[in-house]
């Protein structure tokens, strides 16, 4: 694969991908964290507001995926930042839907920088959340 971004993905939107939050995928990440927060259990927990970050890895094709789209090799890479704002509430049984679009590629002091936007629609079709994830390719 090239080292070189092409900067025509602009605007690429990756395949869309579908999870739905399971109590067991919750359990597993407040544990992965190290997590025990009650208000992550019992009978109607809340999600942890880092808890999006699983979606592309367990549902999607993974980060090694959007770079093999790009044309990119992962041993080149640095995670630059991720973001997440949210539109609404994400629960337990909901079935999330994420559509993932490069949204700019920049050069800057020969590093290249990803920008890639993720908008997340629950399954009444309502915008829940929006990631936006900086890679910085070396």
């Amino acid at each position: 694969m090239s080292k070189k971004v092409n900067d025509g993905m602009v605007g690429y939107a990756f395949p869309p991908f579908q999870m739905q939050i399971e109590r067991g995928k919750l359990r597993e990440f407040t544990r992965a964290i190290g997590d025990d927060n009650p208000a992550f259990q019992g009978d109607d927990p809340i999600i942890p507001p880092t808890f999006p970050t699983v979606f592309l890895f367990w549902a999607g094709e993974g980060l090694e995926g959007a770079l093999k789209a790009l044309g990119v090799d992962i041993w080149n890479v640095l995670h630059g930042e991720q973001e997440y704002e949210y539109h609404g509430v994400l629960r337990v049984g909901d079935v999330i839907t994420g559509r993932s679009r490069v949204e700019s590629i920049t050069e800057k002091k020969g590093m290249t920088f990803i920008l890639i936007v993720t908008e997340y629609h629950n399954q009444a079709d309502d915008l829940i959340l929006t990631e936006t994830m900086t890679i910085i390719v070396r």
